[in-house]
């Protein structure tokens, strides 16, 4: 395998993949040149996360901070939220008004929401996606880990350690049975509860003034609300800051069969794609997603492309976009899943474009800051 960096036109002359750090692609990029970015980023699950404290004095001194170990499966690039470095680059390459969308994890929201709102957006708001197959990784019972100290001297057992009477078998999944009695006594004690909303947030860079200037400018700042309203059977409600995955769990509680958000399952084995990324997102939450906040015939940005749902999303919108991936193996992914692209993005490409507004922003449309080597010296 060459150890050249993946640069491929996914969508020739529509999306397109740059393997490199994304703040050093970010760098690369004009100014002004991007009119939303909708993005998945690492959402910092460190299991012994930092002093908030000292990540703050960092940021706020226009550092980064350096955080070693790792997060969500142990990998390394999930050990803390992306700090305001980054998103400082993303704000320079969109236009005034133009909207960031930042999936988040509920226990690290606060971290990327500060760094986001130290970097210069204005946070808008935060949608909630709530889904009922969150699982329960984050739980651990407290009455085993009694169990487990009291016999062997640890709360988590070691490796190889099988006390007299007592012998850990792989199809318990680690458990034991629970016979001493100040273990007993927290039976039914956890330490988390079952992660079943994810948050996205919402932010903006400042406009030039009010709506309608910056508009007339860039066409960015408002959000596509006929677009994205959603049918609860009765009437196209406006869209709110709530997105659910239509399971009886999550609608619980809601009104009537259909409520009036819009409803998304979590990924499915086509959003998948055959991707083997741990965190993916479904192309139908995306599609809504950049609908949203992109005008027609806008261009897309990704930082953090993991499995390259965004470019799927934004390509059957009918939209332009550029990818930016730092793992070779996600890079491959992506080509692979654009080899054989689904129908409607082969529709979307070859429509009729939509009617250009009478004001034409001045600044960069369309693919022309795209085109060429963009992480070349």
């Amino acid at each position: 395998m060459s150890d050249k960096p993946i640069y491929a036109d996914l969508v020739p002359g529509r999306v397109v993949l740059r393997q490199g750090d994304c703040l050093a692609g970010l760098r690369r990029l004009p100014d002004a040149c991007i009119d939303s970015i909708v993005t998945d980023p690492p959402y910092g699950l460190s299991e012994n996360p930092p002093p908030i404290a000292d990540v703050l004095r960092a940021w706020l001194a226009g550092d980064d901070y350096a955080h070693r170990g790792g997060g969500f499966k142990k990998n390394s690039w999930d050990a803390l939220v992306p700090g305001p470095p980054i998103w400082k680059e993303a704000l320079r390459v969109l236009k005034p008004g133009g909207h960031l969308v930042a999936f988040s994890a509920a226990r690290t929201a606060y971290a990327l929401t500060t760094a986001i709102a130290i970097a210069g957006f204005e946070i808008r708001n935060t949608l909630a996606w709530i889904h009922a197959d969150g699982g329960g990784a984050y739980n651990h019972a407290i009455d085993q880990r009694f169990e487990k100290l009291l016999t062997t001297g640890r709360s988590s057992r070691a490796p190889g350690v099988k006390p007299e009477g007592k012998v850990w078998m792989k199809d318990t999944g680690g458990k034991v049975a629970v016979t001493q009695p100040e273990a007993l006594a927290w039976r039914g004690w956890g330490t988390g509860l079952k992660p079943a909303q994810e948050p996205i947030l919402l932010a903006r860079k400042p406009m030039i003034g009010s709506y309608v200037p910056n508009l007339r400018a860039y066409r960015t700042g408002a959000l596509n609300i006929d677009g994205c309203r959603v049918d609860d059977g009765t009437i196209a409600r406006h869209p709110a800051n709530v997105v659910h995955d239509g399971s009886a769990e999550a609608l619980y509680g809601f009104s009537g069969d259909k409520a009036g958000f819009f409803f998304c399952p979590k990924p499915r084995g086509d959003d998948r794609a055959g991707s083997g990324h741990d965190t993916i997102k479904p192309v139908d939450l995306m599609r809504w997603l950049c609908r949203l906040v992109t005008p027609p015939g806008g261009v897309v940005l990704d930082p953090f492309a993991g499995s390259g749902t965004t470019g799927v999303a934004l390509a059957e919108e009918g939209f332009y976009g550029m990818l930016i991936e730092r793992e070779t193996r996600y890079c491959e992914d992506i080509v692979k899943r654009f080899a054989k692209p689904p129908p409607s993005i082969a529709q979307a490409i070859e429509a009729k474009p939509r009617k250009a507004r009478k004001a034409r922003p001045p600044a960069v449309t369309g693919t022309e800051h795209l085109q060429g080597d963009l992480f070349s010296a």
